[in-house]
């Protein structure tokens, strides 16, 4: 073989070298690559991650405030609540009192019940507040008591049925007055009804159970 050929086979496996150290350097590179790759796509992750809890607002939870309680009860009295306070007040055994009076009525502009009654020989007259109980007038004066022995055989719930059976309809609570009163010596009840658009004022014989006297008006008279 003569140098021409040699030299040939010599650059052609020179050239081999190189092509396999081109290709075995490509292949050394390629986990690197894969790791940028990897990176970068994981860069790109937190990234579009944090602008998400940048763009999304923070829910909050509404405040609840407690509803007000309100108080329906009105702290009003009735009759028997009325009585039981002045007879306390005036130091008053009930079974020692001859109650003629106890109507609604109005005193400088409140609502209150009027009470009048005997006992021990003397006349006591009270004023209690509706709306509160309160003792808002209390009087009293030495005198003799009335007969009241001399016929008052019809008792007071008898004379108020007998009263409320000439207007159909009405109740107790449509008695704005009533008190027991005497006309010469002869036991009376005097009283008034408000039902509807009328007024009823009435005198009935507590001997007798009758109605001596009967007035009807309307209201707006």
């Amino acid at each position: 073989m003569d140098w021409r050929e040699l030299m040939k086979q010599k650059w052609i496996l020179t050239g081999a070298a190189f092509s396999l150290a081109a290709v075995l350097s490509g292949c050394s590179n390629i986990p690197v690559l894969n790791q940028l790759q990897n990176s970068q796509a994981q860069t790109q992750t937190d990234s579009m991650g944090e602008t998400k809890e940048q763009t999304v607002p923070a829910q909050t939870t509404p405040t609840q405030t407690d509803a007000p309680v309100i108080e329906n009860s009105t702290g009003e009295i009735d009759e028997a609540r009325a009585k039981e306070i002045a007879l306390a007040h005036a130091g008053v055994p009930e079974t020692e009192a001859d109650i003629t009076k106890l109507k609604l009525d109005y005193e400088d502009g409140r609502q209150v019940y009027e009470i009048e009654w005997y006992a021990n020989g003397a006349k006591y007259d009270y004023e209690i507040e509706v709306a509160t109980g309160e003792v808002i007038k209390s009087g009293y004066e030495a005198k003799n008591s009335p007969d009241t022995g001399s016929g008052v055989t019809t008792d007071e719930e008898t004379a108020k049925q007998t009263a409320l059976a000439r207007v159909s309809g009405a109740t107790e609570k449509d008695i704005y007055e009533w008190k027991l009163d005497y006309d010469d010596n002869r036991p009376e009840y005097e009283g008034k009804i408000i039902y509807g658009d009328m007024e009823y004022e009435f005198t009935i014989d507590a001997n007798t159970g009758e109605i001596l006297e009967w007035d009807m008006d309307s209201v707006y008279d």
